[in-house]
């Protein structure tokens, strides 16, 4: 408990402070259960739970995709169901460019005989700063 929450205990209503204690416990259990792997919380319906998990899965890969097209057209068909499965395992940081980034890496040794691994390590690859538009230099 917080020195804020002890401060709130003596000088307001104790139940108070410790239903909003305990509710935000909850609300973390649950966000930890939608967006970094962790375990359905108690009390809550896992099949819906799943259905959410899923649904915000799937915009994420969408997210991705228009942040850097490239990724589905380099995978192909194989980019929702690679990025959904990236996506179960490693919770998004950092922002949505840093995650298509980590996903291009990480599908690169997940997938280790795809065809389009040479066109997704180019498209990695860090840009040559010679070769920048006229009006950055």
């Amino acid at each position: 408990m917080s020195e804020h929450d002890e401060y709130l205990i003596r000088t307001g209503d104790p139940d108070l402070v410790m239903a909003r204690a305990a509710l935000a416990g909850r609300q973390s259990e649950l966000l930890t259960a939608l967006v970094a792997g962790g375990p359905v919380p108690a009390g809550f319906d896992e099949r819906q739970v799943r259905i959410q998990i899923h649904g915000l899965a799937a915009k994420r890969r969408d997210t991705v995709a228009r942040v850097d097209p490239a990724l589905e057209l380099i995978l192909g068909h194989e980019y929702g169901p690679l990025f959904l499965r990236y996506a179960a395992t490693h919770p998004m940081a950092d922002g949505y460019r840093a995650d298509a980034r980590r996903f291009a890496g990480w599908a690169l040794t997940a997938e280790p005989t795809a065809d389009w691994r040479a066109a997704l390590a180019r498209h990695l690859r860090p840009k040559d700063p010679s070769h920048r538009p006229w009006w950055r230099r």
